[in-house]
């Protein structure tokens, strides 16, 4: 029986997620470590073993319906895409996909509701790799996966994506960052008669000057979609998504381009440069937007390599103009800063995980109106070459 778990998260972006069920999953080495926090410590209650290499990659599987998450997808350097699913009190492989060269990021999107108990989602997957190609996969109900399309950017690598929804809850969006500066937007029609049509290129936004390092999507209140792209270039652009008043039929299913618009099955969606965000002097590696309030106030997580984490708030929804209200991390040393960054599931609680493999969690206090630090999971952030019990039994 293992009475303690001492780990740190890889040194590597998007290694981290704290997920709606209140457990924080994380890559440690060549496995994925699930933790839960508690009140004044936490422990780590789980240790998944199967990769060969260091996980790159790690994140929770968002259930459309919004209900607590009981599988995870971890991404590793051996090549493999690992899906591993709640059985009871455990957590089981139950798909493995086969990537070519090194995993460097990967993204799910669930593809029904209300699935029964017994049977597993729908997924649709998208995976990178060190070989610059962009691949997209299907799991179905039975746990078997199947790749279904390639998308190629010749000499162009890149860099990170994610998936989600337009704002109908039919058709699913891809964004993909290049390291030529700029973001891709691929959409499909996705019909249930036919969920392996493949994603169509329908827009390009640019604007920033290096490499996007890090995506998140939300709606807001209103029925729009806002895209957050973070940027070595230290500046955080926000991208806002609402669709438009029903266009002419055409005689054609296909996905048109235009400067600022796309069309999907006849809807015309609309794409704005929302604002500008400049607070971060280093490298932004981290973004995640809070979990959605009834009072439709949607605040930006980020995280830099200039060791703070900011929250960013709108000033006046209208404008477009957003204003820093938070601002935590850490002061001195020799250290690098964050390498990514999670709202906790009630959104009073922020973490950041950093270039030492370290956690730093914040929970904000409504007594004291601060956000106060609180402990959180540790152990070595490289490989334990010797171990030694203390002769007398005494703690060090």
């Amino acid at each position: 029986m293992t009475c303690y778990t001492a780990c740190s998260c890889n040194c590597v972006p998007h290694c981290a997620d704290w997920g709606i069920n209140g457990l924080l999953c994380f890559g440690t080495r060549n496995a994925i470590a699930i933790y839960e926090p508690r009140a004044n410590i936490g422990h780590v209650t789980h240790t998944l073993h199967q990769h060969r290499d260091r996980v790159n990659t790690v994140h929770w599987i968002k259930p459309r319906n919004g209900v607590p998450e009981s599988e995870l997808l971890s991404g590793s350097v051996d090549g493999t895409i690992i899906i591993w699913s709640k059985d009871r009190n455990t957590f089981q492989c139950t798909s493995v996909l086969n990537v070519e060269g090194t995993v460097a990021f990967a993204d799910s999107l669930q593809l029904a509701d209300n699935i029964p108990p017994t049977t597993l989602a729908k997924l649709l997957i998208c995976t990178g790799s060190v070989c610059g190609n962009v691949k997209l996969w299907l799991r179905e109900e039975n746990a078997n996966v199947k790749h279904i399309q390639s998308i190629i950017f010749g000499r162009k690598l890149p860099i990170y994506c994610r998936l989600t929804y337009l704002l109908n809850d039919k058709y699913p969006l891809l964004a993909i960052a290049l390291e030529d500066a700029s973001v891709l937007l691929y959409a499909k029609l996705n019909t249930e008669s036919d969920l392996e049509q493949p994603f169509v290129n329908i827009q390009r936004l640019v604007g920033h000057e290096d490499w996007v390092m890090c995506m998140d999507f939300t709606q807001d209140g209103d029925g729009n979609l806002f895209l957050a792209t973070g940027s070595k270039d230290n500046m955080i652009r926000l991208w806002k998504i609402s669709e438009q008043i029903s266009i002419k039929e055409s005689s054609s299913d296909e996905l048109r381009q235009e400067s600022n618009t796309f069309v999907v099955n006849n809807r015309q969606y609309d794409i704005t440069l929302e604002s500008v965000l400049c607070g971060h002097e280093g490298w932004i590696y981290g973004l995640h937007w809070q979990p959605m309030k009834t009072d439709k106030t949607i605040k930006l997580l980020s995280s830099s390599m200039d060791k703070t984490m900011i929250i960013w708030e709108p000033a006046d929804i209208m404008d477009g103009m957003w204003t820093e209200t938070v601002r935590v991390g850490e002061v001195g040393g020799n250290s690098l800063g964050f390498y990514g960054c999670k709202f906790g599931p009630d959104g009073l609680h922020i973490l950041a995980h950093g270039y030492q493999g370290t956690f730093h969690i914040w929970k904000y206090s409504s007594e004291m109106n601060k956000w106060l630090p609180r402990p959180t999971p540790s152990g070595h952030f490289a490989e334990v070459v010797d171990l030694c019990w203390e002769p007398k039994g005494r703690s060090v």
